[in-house]
């Protein structure tokens, strides 16, 4: 094998594995990010026009590769509850569960989390709503050595050999774990009869948590995870009888990496729900953007376009189905002074854009027809 193309490898793969170890890594992120309320925003649970609600995300990225470098799969079921008993409010509790696997499961992480969510409704009939919640959990994560691959592993020709262990990868930890906070607020407000705003901001990581493989510290001083904060907003507007616009914008920081997503998502219902309810078959197709900081200058962020993402989707009665396909638009190249097109020597995976793929499914199941006043909006992919 060439020794240019196993250094690439090489150096891709010390990224992924400890820039994942790094307090500077960042969360989880799904394209569909409404497609998984309680990873988003701990407000969201139990927010539906229903009794429970049960769905399911996954998300493959750099399948290029052959098989995905990074598989992120996530389930969830929450409640609402006291619906008609609190008047115009309602309590949601959940439980979410994701696991997270880098670099072909060289980095594993588990999460169990539990969230409670209060829902106060406001105007006589419930027109704005304003949630806040609360989240808490356990967090596992699992460093699987052996898949690890060092300069000391190759000869002068390129050839790898089997692991060699060193001082450092001795003295890792093959898993550890800890626990959790997150808390979140969102607020959403009827401000015409076809038309709805909404916004939410979630804190995560509130303690700082340690996490670390090696018992090693910079002058015995253990820096907690970064924390994690997410402002989305956006807003439906029926746009006639049989269209809905879904505009949006999500942006998030966590140390010093950033995010910012916005587009437009429009759909048509195929069918109308013969009662006057909200039960429509619907179609949907959207366009989206994530953008994220290529360099840092002492004073700002520098944003560069990194993917488009189209989306499609389907509503059939209470049953919500979402695909998205992240497209970048350049392909990686990673150089030694850290800025994306520079000069110096690049790296780059076999020359392939890394797409993701994601696909979603939620059903929310009610045993009765809602009254409008109790009425819980539900934001859409």
């Amino acid at each position: 094998m060439n020794l240019n193309l196993q250094k690439s490898k090489l150096l891709v793969l010390i990224l992924f594995v400890f820039g994942s170890v790094s307090t500077y890594a960042q969360d989880i992120h799904f394209s569909q990010y409404y497609a998984s309320p309680m990873t988003l925003n701990p407000a969201l649970t139990g927010k539906f026009n229903g009794e429970y609600r049960i769905g399911g995300i996954y998300r493959s990225q750099w399948a290029p590769a052959g098989s995905p470098l990074f598989m992120t799969p996530a389930l969830g079921v929450d409640f609402s509850l006291f619906k008609g008993k609190l008047k115009k409010d309602a309590v949601g509790v959940g439980l979410e569960l994701f696991t997270d696997r880098q670099n072909k499961a060289t980095l594993v992480q588990y999460q169990i989390l539990a969230s409670l969510a209060y829902h106060k409704g406001i105007g006589r009939n419930n027109g704005t709503q304003i949630s806040l919640g609360f989240q808490g959990g356990y967090v596992m994560k699992q460093l699987n050595p052996q898949n690890l691959q060092f300069g000391d592993g190759f000869t002068a020709l390129g050839t790898p050999n089997p692991y060699t262990s060193s001082a450092e990868i001795a003295s890792l930890n093959d898993n550890f774990g800890y626990f959790n906070m997150n808390a979140g607020l969102f607020v959403n407000s009827k401000i015409h009869e076809k038309a709805v705003v909404y916004g939410g901001y979630s804190f995560n990581n509130i303690g700082r948590p340690v996490e670390q493989f090696s018992d090693r510290t910079v002058g015995n001083n253990k820096q907690g995870i970064a924390w994690r904060q997410v402002v989305h907003v956006g807003a439906e507007w029926g746009a006639g009888k049989r269209i809905v616009v879904i505009p949006g914008v999500l942006w998030q920081m966590q140390a010093k990496a950033q995010e910012l997503n916005f587009g437009i998502t429009a759909g048509y219902h195929v069918k109308m729900d013969p009662n006057g309810g909200r039960d429509h078959t619907t179609v949907f197709l959207g366009l989206w953007n994530r953008m994220t900081p290529n360099y840092f200058t002492d004073t700002k962020a520098k944003y560069g376009e990194e993917s488009i993402i189209p989306k499609i989707g389907l509503e059939f009665k209470r049953i919500r189905f979402g695909a998205a396909l992240d497209i970048p638009m350049s392909k990686i190249s990673l150089t030694k002074n850290g800025i994306v097109g520079g000069t110096g020597l690049a790296a780059s995976y076999n020359g392939n854009r890394p797409l993701a793929f994601e696909i979603s499914l939620a059903y929310i199941g009610r045993t009765s027809s809602p009254k409008e006043n109790i009425y819980l909006f539900n934001p859409r992919f």
